[in-house]
């Protein structure tokens, strides 16, 4: 199992998902600070999605777009572990997934 980091500060992760699948990177969130999320696929013809969930699997965010990649805001309602999956609709690629505040 994945270990949560904080993301109190700017941080980007990386990471391949493959056609069908999904990887999902659990960090914890500050109540009512606004993070801003892009997600980049290396490979411009993949169909990623980004979904932002609780500990429980409620979807508090989804981008299901047919882009590449997705942008995004994103304001906590409560501090804790949030779980942030990048999901292939189409196609496998490496992705860079930057959040900042």
């Amino acid at each position: 199992m994945a270990k949560a980091q904080a993301a109190d500060m700017d941080m980007t992760l990386r990471g391949y998902v493959d056609d069908g699948e999904e990887v999902y990177h659990p960090i914890v969130l500050f109540e009512g600070i606004k993070y801003d999320l892009e997600l980049e696929a290396d490979d411009e013809d993949a169909d990623l999605d980004l979904y932002i969930t609780d500990e429980e699997g409620n979807i508090l965010y989804e981008d299901e777009s047919a882009e590449s990649g997705a942008a995004a805001w994103f304001k906590p309602g409560y501090y804790g572990i949030h779980h942030l999956f990048i999901k292939s609709h189409d196609g496998g690629s490496d992705y860079t997934l930057t959040i900042s505040e």
